[in-house]
């Protein structure tokens, strides 16, 4: 019998398009259900090939006292952990619904809720798009305070001094933004800087989940990644990189095949591999400096990361190994950090009992359960959380006719030009056009090389006939251009009003509530 797996559905993963849409799958019921069943003695403990079983201890415990090192009352190891994340940017509603069930979850199970903040990751906008209303269009204005960076988010600083007051007025002068979310918003922006990008924007966002009673942990990946759990869970991939990469790659390769995706960069590259030297899924990198991927040699007993000064044992215990490696990489000023794939499969194979991943997430974590199956024959539970919370503009209005059906119109009508019937001259075409389709047609499949000069006679006729009908019916003609144009005016027009990719920020309060509401009946249900 196959076993049951915690994990979303596949047909599930599809994007919420309607406001007021919710995706979250595996259901609130079957999530809340093994969650409950959770005790400190029958917790699933996977079995890692060359990694200690007491490795998911000491992470929980590496989490818990950094929690509390950060002044955040440390969670409870023993009960269920609920974990989250996403890259440290501004969020909107379809991501920020992962925050909120997570914290609903935890609140439902007794356990607890940790939102992961990825901080080695690049930032893809410095601030977030706003739609405006111009004349009777709309367009996206960019409340951006900085030029995208090359760098990880924790290695930028939050904007301050006249930067900071400019990017703030212009948020607070667009046409859509909530004043009470952006007063909560601005005032924490405004307390936390100068200062370094991450804690800026995090303390904002921990404001508003404060008085929205979301309460959660947040948890910056480059505190995870120093702990030694992490870095023991860095050198199995080091010493068992022969086996592991391949795997890796087959895992993918068959992602691929099963999505029909024949880009070998889509999801993700294959790991590189060769007699020298071996690629793995992890970045290396000096703070302030760009990432690089890094690549390891095995030889002759020692681990060499290249193009770092760094080396270690590879026949040490696991532990020792960890040690080394954390204070090779202190002493070089380098930190290591996970890649997507890698990232999940260390918290998901170590510290959570539930992670719930966006859409892009669950997607692409498919071919971790792959890995996770082939490696410890079993798959950790994960959840996909997503939403559909619009701005208020016309959420209720019917969608433009699509212009491809009006283009195929005009296309008909040119073709087969219908005027007024009502004219003598006007039915006698009409017939005359019907007895030369019917010749054609006969010619073609009856005499089709001996009548070829007749049948181009007719052709002539029958575009003459249609041509003069056409003149008679341009005003339907013009009729119809001018719809095409407006729906796709229209159409353009509805890709701003109705994204769901805003900032939260500019919602009102009472709009974030109801969707925190929304999700908190789904899970108490």
């Amino acid at each position: 019998m196959t076993p049951s797996y915690v994990i979303p559905h596949p047909a599930d993963l599809l994007t919420p398009r309607q406001h007021g849409q919710l995706l979250i799958s595996p259901d609130s019921t079957t999530l809340c259900h093994h969650l409950n069943g959770i005790t400190p003695q029958n917790r699933v403990v996977i079995r890692w090939p060359g990694i200690p079983e007491n490795i998911a201890t000491l992470a929980r415990k590496e989490v818990a006292a950094a929690l509390q090192t950060a002044g955040q009352s440390g969670p409870d190891p023993q009960v269920p952990w609920i974990l989250t994340g996403h890259q440290v940017e501004f969020y909107h509603a379809g991501v920020w619904a992962k925050v909120i069930l997570a914290s609903e979850l935890a609140r439902k199970s007794g356990g607890v809720a940790i939102d992961l903040l990825v901080d080695h990751d690049i930032v893809r906008e410095m601030g977030f798009l706003a739609p405006v209303p111009q004349a009777e269009h709309w367009h996206r204005d960019e409340v951006i305070f900085a030029p995208a960076s090359a760098l990880t988010a924790d290695s930028l600083p939050a904007p301050a001094g006249a930067a900071l007051a400019a990017w703030l007025q212009h948020w607070q002068q667009q046409p859509l933004a909530a004043q009470d979310t952006y007063q909560l918003l601005a005032s924490e922006f405004q307390k936390n800087t100068p200062g370094p990008y991450v804690p800026w924007l995090t303390a904002a966002r921990a404001r508003l989940e404060q008085q929205l009673d979301i309460p959660i942990y947040r948890l910056p990946t480059s505190t995870l990644c120093s702990g030694r759990a992490f870095l023991t869970f860095v050198t199995a991939w080091m010493r068992q990189a022969t086996t592991w990469v391949p795997l890796y790659n087959r895992c993918l390769a068959q992602y691929r095949a099963a999505n029909h995706i024949h880009s070998p960069s889509h999801p993700l590259p294959d790991l590189a591999c060769s007699s020298s030297e071996i690629e793995l899924p992890f970045w290396i990198y000096q703070p302030g400096q760009p990432r690089l991927r890094l690549h390891v040699q095995n030889q002759s007993g020692q681990i060499n990361l290249l193009d770092t000064p760094i080396v270690v044992s590879a026949d040490l215990p696991p532990a020792i190994l960890a040690e080394q490696l954390a204070t090779q990489l202190q002493q070089h000023g380098y930190v290591l950090r996970p890649r997507a794939l890698t990232l999940t499969m260390f918290v998901r194979g170590f510290l959570s009992d539930v992670f719930i991943h966006g859409l892009g997430g669950a997607l692409y974590d498919q071919i971790t359960d792959a890995f996770f199956l082939a490696l410890t024959d079993t798959i950790p539970a994960y959840a996909c959380a997503s939403a559909c919370w619009l701005l208020p503009i016309a959420h209720d209005a019917p969608a433009p006719t699509a212009p491809s059906t009006l283009r195929h119109a005009y296309h008909h009508q040119w073709h087969n030009p219908q005027p007024s019937a009502t004219e003598a001259t006007v039915v006698v075409r009409q017939a005359q056009i019907k007895t030369l389709v019917a010749q054609i047609d006969h010619s073609k499949t009856t005499q089709w090389h001996v009548e070829k000069p007749q049948r181009l006679t007719w052709y002539r006729e029958l575009l003459q006939i249609k041509a003069e009908l056409r003149a008679q019916d341009a005003a339907a003609l013009a009729r119809l251009a001018q719809r095409e144009q407006i729906a796709q005016a229209q159409m353009l027009a509805r890709t701003v009003t109705h994204s769901r990719d805003y900032y939260i920020g500019l919602h009102s309060l009472a709009s974030l509530t109801a969707l925190r509401q929304q999700i908190r009946a789904a899970v108490q249900s």
